[in-house]
Parts: C-alpha cells; sequence; structure tokens
C-alpha cells in the first residue's frame, strides 16, 4: 500500500491508499497489545517486573513465564515494527513510540540481538552516525543470533 500510495497520481486515490493502510497498522497494533495482556493473565506475571528498572530480574529457571517473555520480546518487536510504519505512512518523523517498544524488547531478553538491530534501522533515519555504529555493534555483540 506503501508503494501504491507513491506512485498514484490520483490525489483521491493516494488517500485512500494511505487510509486503509493506516487501518490495518492500528487493527494490528490494537491485536498485539490485547495478546500482550492476554499473555500476562495466562501466565500470571507482569511485563513491567521485567523492564525498565526491574529489567535485571530476568533469570534462568522461570519456566514458562520466561518463555512468555521471548514471545512479549517478540511482540514488542512487532509493535515497534508497526509504530514505524506509522510514521512512515504518515510522513514522519516521529519514532519515539517504536524506539519505546524496542527498547522494552531489549530490556526484557538482553542477550538478544535483534531490538538493537531495530533501534540501528531506527538510527538510519536519524543524522546520529554514532547512534547507528553503536546499535549495530551492540547487534553483533549478542548471544543469541539476529535472524532476519
Amino acid at each position: 500500500l506503501r508503494k501504491c500510495m507513491q506512485e498514484s497520481d490520483d490525489v483521491k486515490y493516494r488517500a485512500a491508499y494511505k487510509e486503509k493502510a493506516l487501518e490495518i497498522v492500528d487493527t494490528g497494533t490494537r491485536y498485539l497489545e490485547t495478546l500482550l495482556t492476554h499473555l500476562e493473565m495466562v501466565h500470571k506475571f507482569r511485563i513491567e517486573d521485567f523492564i525498565g528498572e526491574n529489567a535485571a530480574n530476568y533469570r534462568k529457571g522461570l519456566g514458562y513465564v520466561g518463555l512468555a517473555l521471548v514471545s512479549a520480546q517478540k511482540i514488542f518487536l512487532f509493535l515497534g515494527d508497526l509504530a514505524r510504519y506509522r510514521e512512515q505512512i504518515n510522513q514522519t518523523n516521529n519514532f519515539g513510540r517504536a524506539k519505546n517498544y524496542y527498547v522494552k524488547a531489549q530490556q526484557i531478553v538482553p542477550k538478544h540481538g535483534k531490538p538493537f538491530n531495530q533501534l540501528a534501522l531506527l538510527a538510519v533515519y536519524s543524522v546520529s552516525c554514532t547512534f547507528k555504529f553503536l546499535y549495530y555493534l551492540l547487534t553483533f555483540l549478542c548471544i543469541t543470533e539476529t535472524k532476519n
């Protein structure tokens, strides 16, 4: 849809493509946020206990909660992608919401490199070469392999 938006010469069609793309992004965001809530309810844990100041609380031996945290990390990555797509569709560069999701994903399972890769991708849209390099370097320093 983004490609159709850019290639369409008709303003009416461009607006319709944009509206549909934003609708898809919003639907996906609502679904994933509901999925996070459901994950917390089913496995009886709070994601907030494993992010922010509590990020160091991730330990081995969490059983199903540990697996649920890995799932939560993936969901936060998807939410970050959707937030990034929203900004690209609107042709704005305020990627703060996407960055917030990617940072949460990184805090949940710090050994995975994918959140750093996504943060580096956001840095490509900014002017800071230092952050681009830093996030890509952190991606390679992570223990778990990054798969695209």
